[in-house]
C-alpha cells in the first residue's frame, strides 16, 4: 500500500495541497493577490492568481472564453484584450480587461494576471475598497470555476477508466469460466476417446485371432465362401486400425488442448490479479480527485 499513499500525495500536490492525513479536511484555497504586470502597452495594476504548471495549457483558453462571453470585442495577440466588458458584480459601467498567462522560468507555477480598466483608470491599490473586493472576488470565482472544470473532467475520465477496468476484469472472469468449462469438456472427450480406444484395441486382438483362424481354414481348403469371409475380416481389421489411430489422435489432441487451457487459465488468473491491483490503485486515484474537486475554495 506504500505506493498508493505516494500516489495520493502526488495527486494532492498537483493542485497545491500538502495532506497531513487523509482523514483531515483538505482544502484547495484560491488566493488572489493585487500587484502589477508589464503588458505590451505598459505596467498596470493587476489581480494575480497562481496555478500549478499542469494547468498552463488550458488556462489562457479558459480566461479568453470567460471574457469573450462578457465583452463586445476581444483580441488575443500579445495578451487577451477585451473591451465593452460588462461585469455587474463589479460595476454597472462597461470596462476593458487585460489578461496574460505568465509561465516564469524555473517555477512550478503559472501566474494569471488580470487588469480591469474602469472609468478612465485601472482598478488597483488606490481604488475604492469595495471595488477592489468585488474585483478580487470576480477573479477568484473565475479561477475556482477553472479548477473545478479541470478536476471535473479529470474525475469523469478516471471514473470511466475505472469502469473500463472493472468491465475488463469481468470479461477476464468470464473467459476463465469459459476456459474451465471447455477444459472439463475436452478432458471428458479425451477420457472417453481413451476408453473407446482400449475397447477397440481389445476388439482388434480378438479380430486378429479370428483372422488367423480363417487364414488357416483357407489354407487348408480354400473356397469362395471362406475366402470371402477372410476378405471381410481383413477389411474390418483395417477399419478398426483406422478407428484406433483416430481415437489415439483424439486422446493426444485432448491432452494438448487441456494443457493449452491450463496455461490460458493460469495466465488469466495472473491478469486478474494485476487488474485487481490496478483497480484498487485507480479507486484511490478517483477518490483523491473527488476530494480535490470537493475541496476547491
Amino acid at each position: 500500500m506504500k505506493h498508493l499513499s505516494t500516489f495520493i500525495f502526488c495527486l494532492f500536490a498537483c493542485v497545491g495541497i500538502a495532506p497531513s492525513g487523509l482523514a483531515q479536511d483538505v482544502t484547495d484555497r484560491t488566493e488572489v493577490k493585487l500587484g502589477s504586470f508589464p503588458y505590451s502597452d505598459g505596467l498596470h495594476p493587476s489581480f494575480t492568481v497562481a496555478f500549478k504548471k499542469e494547468y498552463a495549457r488550458d488556462l489562457e483558453k479558459h480566461f479568453k472564453d470567460t471574457f469573450k462571453e462578457l465583452a463586445e470585442d476581444l483580441s488575443n495577440k500579445k495578451e487577451i484584450r477585451a473591451s465593452g466588458v460588462r461585469i455587474p458584480d463589479i460595476s454597472a459601467d462597461t470596462m476593458s480587461v487585460l489578461c496574460k498567462v505568465e509561465e516564469p522560468k524555473k517555477s512550478d507555477e503559472v501566474i494569471v494576471h488580470v487588469s480591469y480598466y474602469l472609468n478612465g483608470a485601472f482598478i488597483g491599490p488606490g481604488s475604492d475598497m469595495m471595488l477592489q473586493k468585488a474585483t478580487t472576488e470576480h477573479v477568484r470565482e473565475k479561477a475556482i470555476a477553472f479548477k473545478r472544470e479541470v478536476l471535473r473532467i479529470r474525475l469523469e475520465s478516471e471514473e470511466r477508466e475505472l469502469a473500463d477496468m472493472e468491465n475488463a476484469l469481468t470479461e477476464l472472469e468470464r473467459n476463465k469460466d469459459r476456459a474451465e468449462r471447455s477444459m472439463d469438456k475436452t478432458r471428458k472427450k479425451g477420457t472417453d476417446a481413451q476408453r473407446e480406444k482400449v475397447d477397440a484395441e481389445a476388439g482388434s486382438k480378438s479380430l486378429e485371432m479370428d483372422i488367423a483362424s480363417k487364414r488357416a481354414e483357407v489354407s487348408a481348403a480354400a473356397n469362395e465362401s471362406n475366402t470371402g469371409e477372410l476378405q471381410d475380416l481383413l477389411k474390418e481389421e483395417e477399419k478398426l486400425k483406422d478407428k484406433i489411430q483416430k481415437l489415439a489422435d483424439e486422446v493426444v489432441d485432448a491432452e494438448k488442448k487441456v494443457k493449452e487451457l491450463e496455461d490460458e487459465i493460469r495466465d488469466n488468473l495472473k491478469e486478474q490479479e494485476q487488474m485487481r491491483a490496478a483497480i484498487e490503485d485507480k479507486k484511490v486515484a478517483v477518490e483523491a480527485t473527488r476530494v480535490l474537486f470537493q475541496s476547491v475554495r
